[in-house]
């Protein structure tokens, strides 16, 4: 299925056919008893037939339009899944998410199956009735609960890209072409004009906060498995707000130095610094508490160019903002630590690694140290400490990339979601 439409033409309702309008209304029956968390959202779509798209679409009104001829060889529960299938793509924005990212033309068909793969492993969880002509992870030999923008790195990496075309390795077939990118719906007879009946950014995003308190509130009434994982996440990262993790950092590590700018303790190593030598009386100088910080840098495969260059772009900040005229320890870590260096400038950093994930040993190499706080740059895909790290005041897990499974860091670590 394509992701939601970006271009400006519309294409023309058909005139509604019984089966294809009786289907649709009983499909939007079937999701608000089976999936009641989706009502919201779902009677905020218009449900359209038009026999100028393939299959079914959505566009950026939140309008869904089904082809009458394709609905007639669905069932009522499978049109309700691909209802949902379209409907996440809105929820999850996936077209803005794809004009962050600057898509290449000739990878769009790459970003719609990713989408896909982000949608489709949640949903066939969920135990829903889906399609065959959709795609999952699984046909490209990639895990499930990745975010899009890791399903479209690993089709790339993974060799499964021929310019717009993808080779799917477990289907029997060859290869497969998707529909043309950049557009969720195809032969639009006139261009859009706005109406009043369109939805203000405002407005989609109030749809996604309300959908995504009836998902946290459906899987509190029902119990921990009654909805997916990843449609979890989603649900607790639009209800927590993101907050600049450089300063709730800043403050975490002034309380662990126990407030540094001005502090002084006393020590018997130093003498002070206006001892009168003919003094009798031993007197102890005072020190300034030393920031020590360690920066543990996930640098395995599952990390992209893109989030490498976010995690030094934060240490960056760290030295000139928080620690300045101080070095830090930076190690790079991916099943092992790879290099561990201590450095003043982000220039001087070497991330080295690309293979498995294993963050809990970076940690236990620079808790070894017993610095006052330990930052782990991630993804989020790793293992973690089942236990409190000895030793260490404070460990901060900052997470990159845009759905980190941020639910899964250990309570006893502070997790931020870097954005």
């Amino acid at each position: 299925m394509s992701s939601p439409s970006e271009a400006p033409g519309l294409p023309q309702p058909a005139e509604p056919t019984g089966d294809a309008d009786f289907k649709l209304r009983a499909a939007r029956y079937w999701i608000t008893v089976q999936r009641p968390y989706y009502a919201r959202a779902l009677f905020a779509c218009r449900l359209l037939t038009t026999g100028e798209v393939e299959t079914m679409s959505i566009d950026m009104q939140w309008r869904i339009y089904a082809n009458p001829d394709y609905l007639e060889t669905l069932s009522v529960p499978e049109t309700a899944g691909l209802i949902i299938h379209n409907l996440n793509h809105r929820l999850r924005q996936h077209a803005e998410r794809s004009r962050a990212l600057s898509v290449e033309a000739r990878l769009g068909n790459v970003w719609h199956a990713a989408c896909d793969c982000e949608i489709d492993d949640d949903l066939a969880s969920d135990g829903l009735t889906l399609p065959e002509d959709l795609l999952f992870p699984y046909m490209f030999d990639m895990p499930n609960g990745r975010t899009a923008e890791q399903y479209r790195q690993g089709l790339i990496d993974g060799g499964h890209v021929r310019g717009a075309t993808l080779m799917i390795t477990e289907t029997g077939l060859a290869e497969t072409s998707l529909p043309s990118g950049g557009s969720g719906v195809t032969g639009a007879a006139e261009s859009y004009e706005p109406s009043s009946e369109d939805l203000s950014d405002i407005e989609q995003q109030l749809l996604r906060h309300a959908t995504a308190e009836a998902i946290r509130q459906h899987a509190a009434a029902e119990g921990r498995g009654s909805v997916p994982a990843g449609l979890q996440r989603w649900a607790d990262e639009q209800l927590e707000p993101k907050v600049d993790w450089r300063k709730t950092l800043a403050s975490a590590i002034r309380r662990a130095l126990h407030q540094r700018a001005g502090a002084a303790n006393y020590s018997w190593r130093r003498p002070p610094r206006r001892h009168d030598p003919n003094d009798s009386i031993q007197r102890p100088g005072a020190v300034q508490p030393y920031p020590s910080l360690a920066v543990v840098v996930d640098t395995s495969g599952s990390m992209s160019d893109t989030e490498l260059s976010q995690a030094r772009a934060e240490i960056q900040s760290i030295l000139t903002r928080i620690v300045p005229g101080y070095a830090i320890r930076v190690l790079s870590v991916d099943a092992d630590v790879a290099s561990d260096t201590r450095v003043t400038a982000a220039r001087k950093i070497r991330l080295a690694g690309g293979g498995g994930t294993d963050m809990r040993v970076g940690i236990e190499t620079a808790a070894a140290t017993r610095p006052a706080a330990i930052i782990v740059i991630t993804d989020g895909y790793t293992p973690w400490p089942e236990t409190r790290t000895r030793g260490v005041q404070l460990v901060i897990a900052a997470l990159v990339g845009d759905n980190p499974p941020i639910r899964d860091v250990p309570g006893w670590m502070r997790a931020i979601h870097v954005d």
